[in-house]
């Protein structure tokens, strides 16, 4: 004889022995069972939308655009909400790749909605911007982006300032033009030592020589491995700038390789900005960028990321 749960047991006693069970609710979103309902269900709406306005496009012959008429779209770019606030729109928080999969999807919105606007489609374009305002500004002037990154500017003073960041580590870098030289660009010219020192016959401990500090501390000092101290230094010395500004940062958060690479990206975004003939050189180095590596994630059943568990016979 079956054993009766505790379940079947309250609701038998709670009917005077006639046994009854409450109705299951179906689920609200048919994506219930992803386990990310408000982000897939998101997404399915975009993907809707995208398909509709194609759809009603492609009949009226505005799809697909020709490159000349692309010129004629609105000098405007979209501008959506951060990560952060993108969670009161979709109803939950989400990783990097979800908001890119968001982004992505809204920019595919957004120029359905240029064609609609340009090819005198009112009722699209109408429809598909009043789904884009939820998510942020679809035409938004160019320059009026908070987004997009601002270029280094050289203050009064002479210093150049720039933010750097490597891995979990980010640096502020502030450079400035050393006192013994009075135009840094021709430092680059290799020609420029050996005329110093013929001319004025001074010693080599009087040329120009680059200070470096780490948050008040000198770089020897502050990383002792010298692969970071190199690393610190490369964007001086592809350039030929070694010599010819003093560098101050202000590093935080990550380990000594991760703060010598931010104090590098800053430093050579601030040498570009000085040196504007320096900056295809910097980039040719991949240093004008930031370095996007990071560690590798453990796995679930493996020692580490990639490392495995000795296979055991018995």
């Amino acid at each position: 004889m079956r054993r009766e749960s505790r379940v079947e047991r309250s609701t038998s006693d709670m009917a005077g022995g006639n046994r009854f069970y409450f109705p299951t609710k179906a689920p609200e979103s048919p994506a219930f069972y992803t386990g990310r309902a408000a982000f897939m269900d998101t997404v399915d709406t975009l993907e809707r939308a995208i398909s509709h306005a194609r759809r009603i496009l492609s009949a009226r012959q505005l799809l697909p655009v020709p490159d000349f008429a692309r010129e004629t779209f609105p000098a405007t770019k979209p501008q959506w909400k951060g990560m952060g606030n993108m969670f009161n729109v979709v109803g939950t928080r989400m990783r990097p790749k979800n908001y890119k999969k968001i982004t992505s999807l809204l920019n595919q919105l957004a120029e359905c909605y240029n064609v609609a606007h340009v090819g005198d489609a009112p009722s699209v374009a109408r429809a598909t911007k009043n789904v884009l305002d939820m998510f942020g500004r679809v035409d938004a002037p160019i320059e009026d982006l908070e987004g997009q990154k601002k270029p280094v500017t050289i203050d009064d003073a002479g210093r150049a300032y720039a933010r750097g960041r490597r891995k979990e580590a980010s640096a502020r870098v502030w450079v400035i033009p050393t006192k013994t030289t009075d135009n840094p660009s021709v430092v680059m010219d290799p020609e420029f030592f050996h005329e110093k020192i013929l001319k004025s016959y001074r010693k080599i401990t009087e040329l120009p020589t680059t200070s470096v500090l780490i948050n008040n501390v000198p770089l020897a000092q502050y990383f002792v491995n010298p692969a970071d101290r190199e690393r610190v230094l490369r964007p001086l010395k592809l350039t030929g700038l070694l010599g010819a500004f003093n560098v101050f940062a202000l590093s935080r958060g990550g380990g000594t390789t991760g703060q010598s690479g931010a104090v590098a990206h800053g430093l050579a975004q601030a040498l570009a900005a000085h040196v504007p003939e320096a900056d295809l050189i910097l980039r040719r180095a991949l240093l004008i960028r930031r370095d996007p590596r990071v560690v590798e994630r453990k796995k679930a059943g493996r020692a580490k990321a990639r490392k495995k568990y000795t296979w055991v016979k018995r």
